[in-house]
């Protein structure tokens, strides 16, 4: 037998073992992994989910609230506040692997906050008889005479909306020329401030958002982060979450007729005005 029959005879051989060897090598393990955007939503606002996955064919994506996908980039939106974890399942050809992230809803609001400026239908300054014009359901009514700044205080309730109005005067009797100085917010009030955050958000969102307190007011039971510069302060009682949003004028505070020490008083003493 020659060479050249030889390596006839074998080389259907080497071919049959390449072709085994080559069916047997394991194919690259899978590699799960996505980005979001963005990590941070209110609810009703859509995220996109982009696959970063590597070495699969196929994917199955929980978001969290009951919701699921196949899709290699899905987007999804969130009905309700809340942290979600979501979790990507990419699948290859001989094995899987999972990645998971996680969203932060906020609760959405339609803006109706104004900081320094007023509230949807009433600004601070308007008459009393403007107020009335707008806000004409039952009312509560409180007086409260400040001997040290020989003024009263007129604090109008209307506890249906979650709003409260303050009055200044010299006699005991609310007129209606006399101007609104403070608007107090509380349940069941549904509106957000323009930086989006209302009854309900978190005080640490408050911080997130708005940055730290320019002053801090807390006691037994209830804290305080007061943004004089912005003319708006946010109240929680025991919650941890936004139960008062109070809003004020930043020129008021510097005023002849409202000196800083009446503020200050007014401020530190609005926690026993709205009713529980």
């Amino acid at each position: 037998m020659n060479k050249t029959d030889s390596l006839y005879r074998i080389l259907p051989v080497l071919l049959a073992f390449t072709v085994l060897a080559s069916s047997c090598k394991k194919s690259d393990p899978v590699l799960a992994n996505f980005t979001t955007d963005p990590t941070e939503v209110f609810a009703g606002e859509t995220v996109q989910f982009m696959n970063a996955s590597e070495n699969a064919n196929f994917y199955q994506w929980d978001f969290g609230d009951g919701s699921s996908s196949i899709l290699e980039h899905p987007t999804h939106d969130y009905d309700s506040e809340g942290t979600y974890k979501v979790i990507l399942t990419a699948i290859g050809d001989e094995d899987s692997n999972t990645a998971s992230r996680e969203i932060i809803v906020f609760q959405s609001y339609d803006v109706s906050i104004y900081e320094g400026v007023g509230i949807e239908g009433a600004s601070l300054f308007d008459s009393w008889l403007d107020i009335q014009s707008v806000f004409n359901t039952d009312t509560t009514y409180f007086l409260e005479y400040l001997v040290d700044f020989e003024i009263y205080r007129h604090i109008t309730y209307y506890q249906n909306e979650g709003v409260a109005f303050v009055f200044f005067n010299e006699d005991s009797l609310l007129h209606n020329e006399d101007p609104l100085f403070f608007i107090y917010v509380f349940p069941p009030y549904a509106g957000s401030t323009t930086k989006g955050i209302g009854i309900g958000s978190t005080m640490p969102r408050v911080i997130e958002i708005y940055g730290q307190p320019e002053s801090i007011d807390e006691g037994d039971g209830f804290e305080g982060y007061w943004y004089d510069t912005q003319g708006v302060d946010f109240y929680s009682y025991d919650s941890g979450l936004v139960d008062e949003i109070d809003i004020y004028s930043i020129a008021a505070s510097k005023s002849a007729s409202l000196k800083k020490p009446l503020i200050e008083y007014l401020k530190k003493n609005r926690k026993f005005s709205v009713p529980r």
